[in-house]
Parts: C-alpha cells; structure tokens; sequence
C-alpha cells in the first residue's frame, strides 16, 4: 500500500499527451477527493478534444461498480 500512494504522488502527464488524437471523455465523481478532481482538470486542460464530467454523488470508481448498467450503456454509447 505505501509502494502504492508513493507512486500516486510522484506520477505526472507526460509531455506528449497533448498531441493525443484520440477523442478522450473524462468521468470524476462529486463526492471524491480534490487531488482527483484537480487531476481531471489538468487531463482536460492537456487534451484538447476531451470531455470532462462530473458525476452528480458519486465517489471514486462508483459509476463503474455501484452503477453499472450506465457505466456500460455509456461504454456502448463511446464505442458505437
């Protein structure tokens, strides 16, 4: 676990992300903690074509485990 929140905390971008062609969509919980937050501002900001959206009550890896069936509907959605 400390291996873990080491790593977590010393992880930056790397300087390319920005030339990511790819269309990027990007979920962050209300309820999780700023640093995540802060984090899905930055990705956001680097990636020109990204969507960000902040899920109403949610916390961290709440929209994939506690609501599935839309985390997959929206999976399907990005996908078609």
């Amino acid at each position: 676990m400390i291996a873990f929140l080491q790593e977590n905390s010393v992880y930056s971008l790397k300087d390319g992300i920005g030339e990511c062609e790819a269309t990027v969509q990007i979920y962050v919980g209300e309820k999780e903690n700023q640093s995540m937050k802060k984090s899905a501002k930055i990705i956001h900001e680097k990636l020109q074509d990204s969507f960000i959206k902040v899920l109403p009550n949610m916390y961290h890896g709440e929209f994939s485990i506690n609501h599935a069936d839309d985390y997959v509907r929206k999976l399907l959605e990005i996908v078609k």
